[in-house]
């Protein structure tokens, strides 16, 4: 942080009548509150794709972060849109669960504009099973949801099967023959 950056933060701490810039609120949330928001949400991102994720102490330049000696690290995650990354204090180094590098990738230019990029990761949604009377034979059959989109419905009683892609379409057409889900 530049003299000029930690003299300007100062002079709005008196201001606000505050003691440090973490306190800062817009009447519901302090900063402090919403940087320990982004970072679960982030952690949540990153442990959803750990394949993609990394963590590092140091930039790619071998520098520690912000010079700090340990007292802060990078995190980013690899997106088909390219890299998004956010720096945090070492407390959270735990809930982030991925690799851990010597050093941390390059920097490809993002800002905080960049952040859509989180957008373009693949959805990881595991299907689940629910079981409904079949209209055919009243027993009951199985709905399996499929992370592309896809279901397949099946009864135990009569054998039954049908598959094909979700929707509202689809999903008035199955119940016509299945009946309602």
């Amino acid at each position: 942080m530049t003299d000029n950056e930690s003299a300007r933060i100062k002079a709005i701490c008196e201001i606000a009548n505050i003691d440090d810039i973490e306190d800062l609120s817009d009447g519901y949330h302090t900063y402090k509150e919403l940087y320990h928001q982004r970072a679960i949400l982030f952690a949540t991102i990153v442990n959803q794709n750990k394949g993609k994720s990394w963590k590092s102490w140091k930039h790619s330049d071998g520098k520690y972060c912000f010079d700090s000696n340990g007292e802060w690290f990078i995190v980013g995650i690899d997106t088909p849109e390219g890299s998004y990354t956010y720096h945090y204090s070492k407390e959270y180094w735990d809930y982030f669960h991925c690799k851990e590098l010597e050093y941390g990738k390059e920097w490809d230019g993002h800002t905080e504009k960049d952040v859509v990029r989180l957008l373009s990761l693949e959805q990881k949604t595991k299907g689940y099973t629910k079981f409904v009377p079949c209209r055919f034979c009243g027993s009951n059959r199985r709905t399996k949801w499929y992370s592309k989109n896809e279901i397949t419905l099946e009864c135990k009683g009569c054998g039954k099967k049908i598959s094909g892609r979700t929707g509202s379409e689809a999903k008035i057409n199955w119940n016509r023959l299945m009946g309602d889900f």
